[in-house]
């Protein structure tokens, strides 16, 4: 049964002709064009001003009716719940899963039986396409300004209908109308999206009976299961769940009415997980729900496109805006037991920053569901069965997920920042789509609500210039104790340094006489051998040239074999130094040197040196 939709205008042929005829956003559509808003003088008719980036032009109406026949629909392997395979006008095919609507690792077909039309995964390997496909149109001119601005790069040949498709499946993911979305892009160089990642919720709570609920939810259109204390995880399906946190601070008069409860979603995306997690909250409290102060509501933020520098980048923007995050929790909340402020726990980080070891898990933002699910989690909220809270909270964990990624760093925020800094810099501004907007407006009441409550009380948290003085003394401590160093590379010189500090020596010269003996590229050591009133004491000099980052020593047997027991201790020390001078660099200014491309792996607890 073919499925039509409403027209957008997203689907005209851009030649000379309707260029001409193009709506304007400027005042007046004469020969002189200047954008309305840089003020740069535009030379050429385009559909955006090629200085700012705001929309100048719109295209037409289409006039088809856009139509596309169900296929097939395809459960997916990874938990991403329902996919739906259409037939479009122009018989090329079109799947609702993300990396199709985001075109990421899309192929394309049989240039002669299938005229290279662009498919996913499952268009391939699910559903046989077993007909010839006809030419036809590739996306046009304006449907590939309004793929950039909603963040998709798409294929060379990707046809017209696909791309039209994209579109509506993005704008209705938001809850955007074409309309609207075409006035915020007319207006503003720059705006804010919702980021198009999945996300998980767990809502630790009470509940009259779990199997009631797990009952009503399935009554109601939602799968769902009952289990005990359980990671188990089905597609599309909530699990009912015990919590032992939450029963074990049960009052009397809980144990006696309730039970404990989590509640844990399956992978949700966009404003359509929002709109489940209504329904569910609404279902909880007609079963009979509570919360108390032992409660918690843990948000997982989909991590699979985050590296190495992603998580550090991510885990200190985070210390730099916990101390305005604090006041957008319950004070119960605050240096929890379950979710300890990440700016509390210095030596957490500096192990992260390091050496990638992953912070342990009761953190306020916990990196180590990094390496089981590929999620990083946000633990710092409080239990509620508030939806809008709900919602919004999990706004600003896509939010700053997403600033991270884009290249947001701590060191721009300011010394002390305002909660009005923390939402502009991470993306939840007034230039933005509506729920964007409402979380605006919630976020800076309830900080304003919680911060003038408190007054009188101190700050859980440490000061940012305390923090970062502890966390360079974590980091230096670890840096240089560490030993093993580096692997004996052959096409290097003997007396490379790393070469040199692969070498089991022991340590008989320690770092601090090495730092002591430092004296800019030479270290005059000074060893001293035998004991009581024998003494004896020999300098040896060694030199460092950084050019070529070899040593060289003037003892005999550096001489004779191009290593020994001095160039080996001072190339350690300066391999460590090094590594500490990197760290210190990131930790002052957010800037990192080139990383190696290696991601880590869901099972990677360390990455070596």
């Amino acid at each position: 049964m073919p499925i039509s939709a409403e027209i957008f205008d997203v689907n005209t042929i851009l030649s000379d002709e309707n260029l001409d005829e193009l709506t304007t956003n400027t005042a007046s559509n004469t020969s002189s064009h200047v954008c309305p808003v840089c003020g740069s003088e535009i030379t050429e008719k385009a559909y955006e001003c090629p200085f700012c980036g705001v929309l100048l032009y719109v295209a037409p109406k289409r006039q088809q009716r856009a139509e596309r026949e169900l296929v097939a629909t395809i459960d997916s392997s990874n938990y991403n719940g329902k996919y739906q395979i259409y037939k479009l006008n122009d018989g090329t095919y079109f799947c609702t899963c993300m990396s199709f609507l985001f075109q990421r690792g899309v192929q394309a077909m049989d240039m002669e039986r299938l005229h290279g039309m662009v498919t996913c995964k499952h268009i391939r390997g699910r559903y046989n396409i077993n007909s010839e496909i006809g030419e036809f149109k590739k996306a046009t001119e304006w449907q590939k300004v309004l793929l950039k601005k909603l963040g998709v790069n798409p294929h060379p040949n990707l046809s017209s209908e696909q791309a039209y498709w994209i579109i509506y499946e993005i704008l209705e993911k938001m809850d955007v109308t074409y309309k609207s979305f075409i006035k915020l892009v007319k207006e503003n160089p720059r705006y804010e999206l919702l980021p198009l990642y999945s996300y998980g919720v767990e809502l630790e709570g009470l509940v009259r009976s779990r199997s009631e609920l797990a009952n009503k939810l399935q009554e109601n259109g939602i799968p769902a299961f009952e289990t005990g204390y359980s990671h188990q995880i089905r597609n599309c399906s909530w699990r009912v769940g015990d919590d032992g946190s939450v029963r074990n601070n049960m009052s009397s008069d809980e144990r006696q009415n309730f039970q404990s409860l989590e509640l844990t979603s399956s992978k949700l995306f966009s404003v359509e997980g929002f709109r489940e997690i209504r329904k569910v909250c609404s279902i909880w409290a007609e079963v009979g729900g509570a919360v108390n102060k032992s409660c918690g509501f843990h948000v997982h933020v989909d991590a699979w496109n985050l590296k190495r520098k992603d998580l550090k980048k991510l885990i200190m923007l985070w210390t730099r805006i916990e101390e305005v995050v604090q006041y957008l929790v319950s004070p119960s909340r605050r240096d929890n037991q379950y979710c300890r402020l990440v700016r509390n726990k210095p030596e957490e980080v500096a192990s992260l920053l390091v050496s990638l070891s992953l912070p342990d898990r009761y953190m306020s933002l916990n990196l180590k569901a990094f390496r089981d699910h590929k999620t990083v989690e946000f633990r710092i909220h409080q239990g509620t069965m508030n939806p809008d809270k709900i919602v919004n909270w999990v706004i600003f964990c896509l939010k700053t997920v997403e600033a991270a990624k884009k290249g947001v760093k701590h060191t721009d925020f300011s010394d002390v920042p305002t909660i009005e800094e923390v939402l502009d810099k991470i993306g939840i501004t007034e230039n933005a789509i509506p729920v964007i907007r409402g979380a605006r407006n919630y976020f800076i009441e309830r900080y304003n609500y919680f911060r003038n409550a408190e007054t009188d009380h101190p700050s859980a948290i440490s000061s940012y210039g305390y923090f970062k003085e502890n966390l360079i003394r974590e980091c230096k401590n670890i840096v240089f104790g560490r030993h093993s160093l580096t692997t004996y590379d052959p096409s290097l010189p003997p007396s490379h340094i790393q070469n040199l500090a692969s070498n089991m020596v022991r340590n008989f010269i320690t770092l601090d006489q090495i730092r002591r003996a430092e004296n800019g590229n030479e270290f005059n050591l000074q060893i001293s051998s035998g004991s009581g009133s024998s003494v004896d004491i020999s300098t040896y000099n060694v030199v460092y040239n950084p050019d070529t980052e070899q040593l060289s020593c003037s003892c005999r047997a550096f001489r004779r074999e191009f290593k020994c027991y001095h160039t080996s201790c001072v190339a350690k020390y300066l391999i460590l130094k090094k590594k500490f001078e990197k760290i210190v660099r990131f930790i002052e200014t957010g800037e990192e040197e080139m990383e190696s491309s290696t991601e880590i792996t869901p099972t990677d607890e360390y990455i070596p040196v």
